[in-house]
């Protein structure tokens, strides 16, 4: 299958392109989750796409990933019965957390992250710009206080607010190892990139677009 090309930083980029066993359209790799089978014949999520074996694809879509249950889709791209685990919606969810919040730990271990409300508030007005992580069980308060804070100085420097509200205080203390963490900034490097886009793609997961309303590249005969 032929990739897109695109240019990245005056470098010639390949973009790998895959096909939905759903929608049978072909899209990026990145707007897709792959699956392999284990041993034991059963469908598990590669989020990572490391794992070995022959992978099929699905999009990113809690609506698409339905779909290929409840029309044996696996079944059809592997040519043979295979075992879907009951919970498997959940599980994608739950990995692809996982996936997101493990660049997050990476950052916190390259010294980006800064945490506590007054230090994020310095860290806002000393750099040109920084990705704002807000726990999702915050007080709407404090989230609003803080993001009035963010755009002002993002629309002051002429910078893209970057906010992440995904996940709980608990869901990030752990990841940085830290206790009662409500607000973080990370420094952009390149880790805070794949922990935005991680990101993206777990919400994008939960948001459940239709499988309609995608960047599909062109439709494939069955």
């Amino acid at each position: 299958m032929k990739a897109k090309l695109e240019y990245k930083k005056n470098t010639l980029v390949k973009l790998p392109k895959r096909t939905c066993i759903v929608t049978r359209a072909v899209y990026n790799q990145s707007e897709l989750i792959k699956f392999v089978l284990s041993p034991e014949n059963q469908v598990v999520p590669d989020i990572s796409r490391r794992l070995p074996g022959r992978g099929v694809w699905v999009l990113n879509s809690h609506e698409a990933l339905s779909r290929a249950i409840a029309r044996k889709a696996f079944n059809k791209a592997w040519c043979r019965e295979v075992i879907v685990p009951k919970k498997l919606l959940e599980n994608v969810d739950k990995s692809l957390e996982r996936h997101a919040l493990n660049f997050l730990s990476l950052a916190n271990k390259s010294g980006c992250v800064t945490c506590g409300y007054e230090n994020v508030i310095k860290q806002i007005e000393n750099l040109n710009q920084v990705l704002l992580i807000q726990a999702s069980d915050a007080s709407s308060k404090s989230r609003k206080k803080m993001c009035y804070k963010y755009h002002n100085e993002c629309k002051i420097s002429k910078k893209q607010p970057r906010i992440i509200d995904l996940f709980t205080v608990e869901q990030i203390s752990l990841a940085l190892g830290k206790v009662n963490v409500v607000h973080a900034a990370l420094d952009f490097k390149a880790v805070t990139d794949e922990f935005a886009k991680a990101s993206l793609r777990a919400k994008t997961f939960r948001s459940n677009t239709t499988v309609d309303k995608t960047s599909a590249v062109a439709p494939q005969q069955s």
